[in-house]
């Protein structure tokens, strides 16, 4: 008999004051995590410093078992607010390549319902779900399959910074290599990748780089397919000022760049914010009317992610699946071209004032 967990079912199998208290645990965001797979419903909550597995066996509308670990489940069989509570907690989303999840509370009846959301930080103490660990596993497995062997690609020589908001408000040196592999791997002049596609969110220390190391860092392959288009310098422009505008500065539309130099004054106005000449990384100044190859992932050129426009790039883009991959470039670069040992470039290539 399939069971709708409503507010009404809860207040017939627990009572009123067990749903009341459950929204008080729900408020004080006590309820870790939730699942639901018929018959049975279980999740965690904390209350006064105490972790509780609550959860129900549910059979039918009047057929139900509490499990949670608390005193009132064991020593009276009633049901408890800790497991009515996980009746009403849902995961929607991992969030932040699952350093965080974002949890949704809805509670409510007749069409007067209320929602609570809660952003919950993933620590190394949080209680795994065994049913979703099962999937977790299912699915580290099957990548395993598909990227093959591990293996270390090369030498780091100092720490190289990967967490998330340097990539998207500065040069990095993580972007550097990045982008110089980018422009070297296609033979381009221009190479750029938006902060946003790198995603490790880690130190990287000194000390051998795995070969999964670089995977975890993109995270979006087909996005990160690299198109290859020839445009003006004038485009090249405003390509760069689309990076460093109101929308871009600070978010994932920052470009990382190898093989040309600006200067960027974020006192000026967006869409003017580039002074001076943008010239190549020799210092040759990049003119409106002449040609450059540039080579950008397929987010930015085909989707016209982040707000960038290249128009020039209609016919790369009807190839784009089968473009080469930023990690494969990645790879190939760091192995390659730098013979395992990876350190800085040189620069600077953004200068920021």
């Amino acid at each position: 008999m399939a069971v709708e967990l409503s507010e009404s079912f809860f207040a017939n199998v627990g009572g009123w004051e067990a749903v009341k208290q459950a929204h008080s645990l729900l408020r004080r965001d006590a309820v870790f995590s939730s699942n639901w797979a018929p018959p049975l419903l279980k999740g965690v909550v904390q209350e006064g410093g105490t972790t509780y597995r609550a959860g129900l066996v549910i059979h039918g509308t009047v057929d139900v078992e509490n499990i949670c670990t608390c005193r009132q489940a064991r020593d009276w069989g009633t049901i408890c607010a800790h497991s009515v509570a996980v009746g009403s907690r849902y995961v929607l989303k991992a969030d932040a390549n699952a350093v965080s999840a974002q949890f949704m509370t809805i509670w409510g009846t007749k069409g007067e319902w209320r929602e609570a959301p809660r952003l919950l930080d993933v620590k190394p103490n949080l209680p795994a779900d065994t049913t979703v660990q099962v999937i977790v596993d299912r699915w580290q497995d099957s990548l395993r399959v598909k990227l093959g062997a591990n293996y270390v690609v090369g030498t780091v020589l100092q720490p190289i910074d990967a967490l998330d908001a340097p990539q998207r408000q500065q040069e990095t040196v993580l972007g550097d290599l990045v982008a110089d592999a980018i422009r070297l791997g296609t033979g381009s002049e221009i190479g750029v990748i938006n902060g946003g596609a790198m995603r490790l969110n880690e130190i990287i220390p000194p000390g051998p780089l795995w070969y999964y190391t670089i995977e975890s860092i993109f995270q979006f392959a087909d996005e990160t397919r690299i198109v290859t288009v020839s445009v003006s310098g004038q485009r090249v422009r405003e390509v760069l000022e689309n990076s460093v505008s109101e929308r871009n500065f600070g978010s994932g539309g920052f470009l990382q760049v190898s093989g040309i130099r600006f200067t960027v004054d974020r006192y000026r106005t967006s869409g003017a914010r580039i002074a001076g000449p943008v010239t190549t990384s020799i210092g040759n100044t990049l003119y409106p009317d002449q040609l450059y190859r540039l080579s950008l992932p397929a987010y930015l050129a085909c989707r016209g992610g982040d707000g960038y426009k290249i128009p020039e790039a209609a016919e790369a883009c009807a190839s784009a699946a089968s473009g080469p991959r930023v990690a494969d470039l990645v790879v190939a670069h760091f192995g390659q071209r730098l013979g395992g040992r990876i350190a800085p470039p040189t620069g600077p290539r953004i200068i920021i004032r």
